[in-house]
């Protein structure tokens, strides 16, 4: 899927620019990759006994939900190690947006009203 020329979503934070048409291809792009790795439903006694096998396709990439009775109970995903990197990236970020961006005595509440009326 393209993202029309919007730049990635990390560096859409990095240099502030997100614009809507950029969020609507970003959300585009996350919707996409779940049509294209659906999780797969596993009962609660076959994850147990396949365990390690699970663990080495959720290694890979793959996602399972664990059922018991045809319920799901869980979910076995990959693990997302660079989730504290980009928080910590994204709230520098923002710092620096906030430093470099002023209200100039305006409250967001009458950008929101002045938005509405125009």
């Amino acid at each position: 899927a393209s993202n029309r020329g919007c730049p990635d979503p990390v560096s859409q934070v990095m240099n502030q620019h997100k614009t809507p048409t950029c969020a609507a291809a970003e959300l585009k792009l996350v919707s996409d990759w779940f049509e294209n790795h659906p999780m797969t439903a596993v009962g609660a006694f076959e994850a147990k006994t396949h365990l390690p096998k699970l663990l080495e396709q959720v290694r890979q990439g793959a996602s399972f939900t664990i059922t018991r009775h045809g319920h799901p109970i869980a979910e076995l995903i990959p693990v997302r190690r660079s989730d504290e990197e980009q928080v910590r990236a994204a709230i520098e970020a923002l710092k620096s947006f906030q430093r470099l961006h002023r209200l100039d005595g305006l409250s967001v509440r009458e950008m929101i009203e002045d938005g509405r009326r125009n």
